[in-house]
């Protein structure tokens, strides 16, 4: 029956055809091929937007054209689906409707034919700061950390504004080199570091919150 198969699942026998599931930043492939020999050359245009973009051509691009003729027909081709990185923390579905360019008269009379895409969210969810021990001694350096549960956003670095509170006085007791760690566009972790003050005055232990 004319028409196009597609499979989300080329690397096993049976034919998935859908939906299709790719990361933000991340890439997924399909196959798409004709189901009969055309009479003249056949486009398929897989146009992309929203949600998702597609490789081709050595570049993201908003749309991509495979041409299959009376030759290559029954050979399937690749389309590479990239998902489009946003800073919601909110996944995301998109549609690829694939429509049919050519004079073959069978093709033309054809509908669209529709691929759902969903695409997961890789925005951080969790922040957790760190240090190497909990109590340190006066005179101590330690990094404070810290880490995402999953890469910053690759479009910009991500900001960390600490506000200690407890008994400790800032200055005083104790001095942090920044008051903002910046995690890098794309990494997990940042770091700063907190000295403690040495003093000859014999005081109860105090806290840095």
């Amino acid at each position: 029956m004319p028409g196009i198969t597609i499979d989300v699942d080329p690397s096993t026998t049976a034919v998935e055809s859908g939906p299709l599931t790719v990361d933000e930043g991340g890439r997924a492939e399909y196959t798409v091929v004709l189901n009969t020999r055309p009479s003249a050359d056949v486009t398929v245009v897989v146009p992309a937007g929203g949600a998702i973009r597609v490789f081709s051509r050595g570049s993201v691009r908003n749309s991509d054209l495979k041409t299959f003729t009376s030759s290559n027909w029954d050979t399937a081709q690749t389309v590479t689906v990239v998902g489009f990185e946003d800073a919601n923390m909110v996944s995301e579905s998109a549609s690829i409707v694939h429509e049919f360019s050519t004079t073959d008269s069978v093709y033309t009379s054809l509908s669209q034919v529709r691929l759902s895409v969903n695409v997961n969210d890789n925005d951080p969810t969790t922040l957790t700061l760190s240090t190497p021990t909990l109590t340190p001694s006066e005179g101590d350096t330690v990094e404070v950390t810290a880490s995402l549960d999953s890469r910053a956003p690759r479009a910009s670095d991500t900001t960390v504004t600490l506000t200690p509170t407890g008994t400790a006085t800032s200055g005083t007791d104790y001095n942090l080199v920044s008051t903002t760690i910046v995690i890098p566009a794309a990494e997990r972790e940042g770091t700063t570091t907190l000295t403690i003050a040495t003093d000859r005055v014999r005081d109860a232990a105090e806290t840095i919150i």
